[in-house]
């Protein structure tokens, strides 16, 4: 599941999800996303968003975040018990208990087919999921051996 995050105009960050997208090449992204989310209308004003992985530790939380709307509950990622960081890259929030996020600048928005399409400009992984990675990485190699 992708959980594409942005922040409104007051600066608050807001999440939705969503299953239709992904890297459409080397450098961009690719989402179907319609125009009424709170996330696709901030994503729009201030050009630019982060698309982290769900993971199972968070289903509930991910899920909750695609339930609930941005436009009626304007605090969902606060009572989603997530937190976010601001992206060092992009004027966008990471949500910091997701393992990989990838900033993104908006590159455009088609709103008769609802594609978004995103610059990936950087790739943020959590020191857990590397850590996780390099140890699945060393068990193999010894079991090839």
């Amino acid at each position: 599941m992708l959980i594409i995050a942005s922040y409104g105009e007051d600066g608050a960050p807001n999440a939705m999800n969503a299953a239709w997208g992904g890297v459409a090449d080397s450098s961009r992204i690719a989402m179907y996303l319609s125009g009424g989310h709170k996330t696709v209308k901030n994503i729009l004003k201030r050009g630019a968003f982060t698309v982290s992985m769900g993971d199972a530790e968070h289903a509930a939380a991910c899920d909750y975040v695609g339930i609930e709307s941005g436009n009626s509950v304007p605090d969902k990622v606060a009572r989603a018990d997530f937190h976010v960081t601001k992206s060092e890259h992009v004027d966008a929030p990471v949500i910091d208990e997701l393992p990989l996020a990838l900033e993104c600048k908006l590159v455009s928005y088609d709103e008769e087919t609802r594609l978004l399409t995103g610059e990936i400009v950087n790739v943020s992984v959590d020191a857990r999921a590397r850590r996780k990675r390099q140890a699945r990485c060393r068990k193999a190699a010894r079991h090839h051996l």
